[in-house]
């Protein structure tokens, strides 16, 4: 394989996953009051956080989240919300691909870990996401049927894109 179609290969996988968050967020999104998120994925976060919560392995990750996350709960999902929507946006069009991934790799770690118990299955999903933003960002994914190719001719020297 040339590496013209590999970068349309990562391209196409970088597109199909700005689909999936764009769909997600959304899903999330309370759009008359953007960019709050809807009173329905508030309610499944709280029951999301109460069930992993009760049954997570790790007490250090349980610490974490119930003095760092669950006191800013309302910040937090409106984020989650937010970020799902830009970066299934931004994926799709494939502009700041770079930043957007970047941003994306904690987002998929704190998921991973949240859900560390429930089998690999979800393990393996997030894991695969952060794998996926880290090859987006090594590859400039963007630049192949993206529109990062425009900022990239305008200040190449810059990482963003």
């Amino acid at each position: 394989m040339d590496n013209d179609n590999a970068l349309k290969g990562l391209s196409l996988l970088r597109i199909a996953l700005g689909v999936w968050f764009l769909k997600l967020g959304l899903a999330h999104i309370d759009l008359a009051h953007f960019p709050q998120a809807g009173g329905h994925w508030h309610r499944e976060m709280d029951r999301l956080f109460t069930l992993y919560l009760s049954k997570h392995p790790y007490p250090w990750f349980v610490s974490f989240v119930q003095s760092q996350v669950l006191p800013h709960k309302e910040l937090f999902v409106n984020y989650t919300s937010v970020l799902e929507l830009a970066a299934g946006a931004l994926l799709f069009l494939g502009l700041l691909t770079p930043l957007i991934s970047l941003l994306m790799i904690p987002y998929a770690l704190f998921f991973m870990l949240l859900e560390v118990h429930y089998g690999l299955g979800p393990q393996g999903l997030y894991f695969a996401l952060a794998v996926a933003c880290v090859a987006f960002i090594m590859a400039r994914a963007g630049r192949v049927w993206g529109l990062d190719f425009i900022p990239a001719g305008i200040a190449p020297g810059l990482p963003l894109w």
